[in-house]
């Protein structure tokens, strides 16, 4: 099972916060993980770090890291290698082409390996217009 985890801007520096999604009266807040304890008499008081972000900039994990071991976001723009293994080894497809397979002529080992690079994201990055 993945990890149920999120990210937005913050409100007060634009810096992408990460944690746990809370949304309350149409406002998004991430609490972070660091929690502390504080002792109160006979009463113990948990308080979480929580900063408040724009909610249009929430996104959740996906599950994914790129190549380089980075959580991939909803919003995250991915460039993606398709690596193809065979019996004569890997060779990776130009990005432009992909084969199907028609009817298979090698041992069943055949398969493809995604490879993941985080190049940007929605909120941040210009997308080229085409």
């Amino acid at each position: 099972m993945r990890p149920i985890k999120f990210r937005g801007k913050r409100k007060d520096n634009s810096e992408w916060a990460y944690g746990y999604l809370f949304e309350i009266d149409n406002r998004a807040f991430i609490l972070g993980k660091e929690c502390c304890i504080v002792k109160s008499g006979d009463n113990d008081a948990y308080i979480n770090h929580f900063v408040e972000v724009v909610p249009e900039t929430v996104g959740q994990f996906t599950g994914r890291k790129s190549k380089s071991g980075v959580d991939i976001y909803e919003g995250d723009i991915v460039k993606i290698t398709v690596k193809t293994y065979n019996p004569a080894g890997v060779q990776p497809n130009p990005p432009e082409y992909r084969s199907w397979i028609s009817e298979i002529t090698w041992p069943f080992y055949y398969h493809e390996e995604y490879v993941y690079e985080v190049i940007g994201n929605i909120h941040e990055t210009e997308l080229p217009k085409d």
